[in-house]
């Protein structure tokens, strides 16, 4: 399939009109990421609210992350029908509604169905977000664009729980879900007026709605096996019935896809190599990523005795540097062309990630502070140029299909991270129920398994290269 990396020149904006619109896309992105991890940092008030235990309240985060990540192509594939424009402006009024209704919550089953609308919100506003971005940008400023985007992505995600924190300290639990209405509200306000895009929509009778709800629910189904493995163990009967679930949706998939003209999830995006290969590094980078974020965290707190506010500030490390360092990156890519952006900064983060592991079993805080900074290099390095390379994969037409997979492929990437980390460390703990207060840790083991852990995240980076050479080899 043919290729091609210029956006419409009907959908290209300039001067205010371009930074505007970015402002908005950017602004939903936020939100709907944020929203994924700043809840965290809430769960011990929101157990002690409600009454309930840890891993019941687990679910007002893991019932977010399995919504988001289920419907992210499938709204990508929608908005082929109802227009970039309407999808995403849909998306933040429904993820507006959602915040204020998880505000309002007066148990913690109202709470997670809110946060499963509010998902879905999120959802259709960020599957598209790469798309609109990748559409209003002259192809002289995509880079950049994509690079702003991506420190977006890192300082939401990692700045949401420092956020959180203060709105908590500040007010209580409820006000990390009502800061989201007045940004919604002035995100639809200028929106609906700013951002501009022209679509070639398709007719609606032949949206194909087995395969949506055979995606949704195997994707689903696969997210709850990775978190049942975690809490359950392989061999429980949660995991075995996920599994049968998860392995006859996607049976049903693949079988109807094959009879549908226009599927669903046209698998046939997945043989092309220069969509197919910067995807794949995407999905181990960000298993690297999260790991990354959850163990952490338990090593600067249990081992080295911070408080919350330091590793907060240690972890605050990667989105600085990403704010400078990706908008950079994206320059120069646009304007040099260099291929192996992305392969280079996979190999900086393979280094810094071996270099923080050594660091952590000899407990040298010095140098594990350098590794974050180099691992936030390599960050920035691989990011705008690997997202570019998977618009880019596809030809411009399905660039809203692009970045509905390339968004899935990075929260299925966050999951696999945090399965991985949550096995690893649950071995220092005398229970995998997170049904009561954690029990005395192990100091040294916790030591030994936190440099493992993040052993095996370097690893995936040096994996996730060899796809990224490959591609930039054979274009």
């Amino acid at each position: 399939m043919k290729t091609d990396g210029i956006a419409s020149d009907s959908n290209i904006l300039n001067g205010k009109e371009y930074l505007v619109a970015v402002g908005v896309v950017l602004l939903g992105l936020f939100m709907s990421v944020m929203d994924t991890v700043i809840v965290n940092i809430a769960l011990p008030s929101i157990t002690a609210y409600f009454g309930n235990t840890i891993s019941e309240s687990q679910w007002v985060v893991t019932a977010y992350l399995i919504t988001i990540t289920a419907f992210m192509i499938v709204f990508g594939k929608l908005s082929t029908y109802t227009g970039l424009k309407k999808m995403f402006l849909g998306g933040i009024a429904l993820f507006t509604v959602s915040s204020l209704g998880c505000g309002m919550a007066s148990s913690l089953l109202m709470l997670i169905t809110f946060r499963i609308t509010q998902a879905i919100g999120g959802a259709m506003a960020s599957s598209i977000s790469m798309a609109l971005i990748y559409r209003i940008s002259p192809p002289d400023k995509q880079g950049k664009a994509i690079g702003i985007m991506g420190a977006t992505v890192a300082i939401a995600s990692l700045a949401g729980p420092g956020i959180g924190g203060i709105l908590i300290e500040m007010f209580d639990w409820r006000a990390i879900f009502h800061i989201n209405i007045p940004i919604g509200i002035i995100g639809l306000f200028i929106g609906i007026p700013y951002l501009k895009v022209t679509d070639t929509k398709k007719k609606g009778e032949n949206i194909d709605w087995i395969g949506a709800v055979s995606f949704a629910v195997g994707i689903t189904s696969l997210m709850v096996l990775f978190n049942a493995i975690t809490t359950k163990g392989l061999y429980s009967m949660e995991v075995l019935v996920t599994f049968t679930v998860m392995f006859f949706a996607f049976m049903l998939l693949g079988w109807n896809e094959r009879r549908q003209i226009d599927p669903m999830l046209d698998t046939g995006v997945f043989r092309e190599p220069m969509f197919f290969l910067p995807l794949l590094s995407t999905i181990l980078f960000f298993a690297a990523v999260f790991m990354l974020n959850i163990t952490m965290p338990f090593y600067l707190e249990e081992v080295l005795e911070f408080t919350p506010l330091h590793v907060g500030m240690l972890m605050m490390a990667i989105p600085v540097v990403l704010i400078v360092g990706s908008p950079i990156v994206g320059w120069l890519y646009d304007h040099y062309l260099w291929q192996h952006f992305s392969t280079m900064g996979l190999l900086v983060a393979f280094s810094a990630l071996l270099i923080c592991a050594w660091a952590i079993l000899d407990e040298r805080l010095g140098i594990i502070l350098f590794s974050m900074g180099l691992f936030a290099a390599g960050y920035s390095l691989f990011q705008s140029p690997n997202n570019i390379e998977i618009m880019r994969g596809l030809h411009k037409d399905r660039a809203a299909i692009a970045s509905s997979i390339a968004n899935t492929g990075r929260y299925f990437g966050m999951a696999i991270g945090a399965s991985f980390a949550s096995v690893i460390l649950s071995i220092q703990f005398l229970s995998t129920e997170l049904t009561k207060a954690l029990p005395e840790i192990d100091i040294n083991s916790l030591t030994l398994s936190s440099g493992v852990t993040l052993a095996i995240a370097a690893l995936l980076c040096i994996i996730a290269a060899w796809p990224s050479y490959i591609r930039n080899r054979n274009n």
